[in-house]
């Protein structure tokens, strides 16, 4: 396969590259990190070009982008983000745990890097920096089946309780994001399924799987057949 990340204004680049190798080749990604001048890959990236012509949708410097791509197919697995800083900036290398979960990242930046909207800003010095980064993501995977439940494991879901809830999306984690069409939807799906053992008081309440649906109660999964983000809070 082959694939172009980025919009059609051309102004995006690719510097780094790390494989997450999950448990089959279909779930499997990369973690590939670059730059760009617009609001990409945080806004739509398929404006026409003409649209970025317009200053209002223009950064006027050079930011750091980080997103995953499927090995098996070359398209988005489902996870963008965009780093933030007054200056230029870019990842020029990127090492990963290979069960997910964490990455480190190294490159450079002018100006007081935001990692997070509303964070506080790091010292700048008025000259460029090297930076380090560790970067969380919580990267998960499972195979679920249209007509049945579906339950999926997070690698920080220990001592979930009933507050704690996940949703199944084919677009990326964020404010406004719901399950996609099909995944069960009731106040009792994507709940924590309790892994502990009543016998072992040590293992009870220790959970790390969510659950959509009940075959025993008719919901059940019906979603079209792809690749999905799991996100939870």
């Amino acid at each position: 396969w082959t694939a172009m990340p980025g919009t059609s204004a051309h102004d995006e680049y690719i510097f780094s590259m790390a494989y997450l190798r999950g448990n089959t080749a279909e779930m499997s990604d990369l973690l590939i990190g670059g730059t760009t001048t617009t609001y990409w890959p945080e806004e739509d990236s398929r404006f026409d070009a003409v649209e970025f012509e317009n200053p209002e949708n223009k950064l006027g410097h050079t930011d750091a982008w980080l997103m995953t791509l499927s090995t098996y197919t070359g398209e988005y697995a489902g996870w963008q983000k965009q780093l933030r800083s007054p200056a230029d900036e870019k990842i020029t290398a990127i090492a990963a745990e290979a069960s997910g979960g964490h990455a480190y990242l190294a490159g450079r930046a002018f100006g007081g890097l935001v990692p997070e909207i509303g964070q506080t800003p790091l010292v700048a010095y008025g000259q460029e920096d090297a930076i380090l980064l560790k970067l969380v993501w919580g990267r998960a995977a499972a195979s679920c089946f249209r007509g049945s439940a579906c339950e999926a494991g997070i690698a920080s879901g220990v001592g979930l309780d009933n507050s704690d809830r996940g949703i199944l999306t084919p677009t990326r984690c964020g404010s406004g994001t719901a399950n996609a069409p099909g995944v069960p939807n009731t106040f009792v799906d994507g709940l924590a399924v309790d892994d502990g053992n009543n016998d072992d008081p040590a293992a009870a309440g220790k959970r790390q799987r969510l659950k959509w649906g009940n075959q025993l109660e008719s919901r059940i999964l019906d979603a079209e057949v792809g690749r999905y983000v799991l996100c939870w809070c």
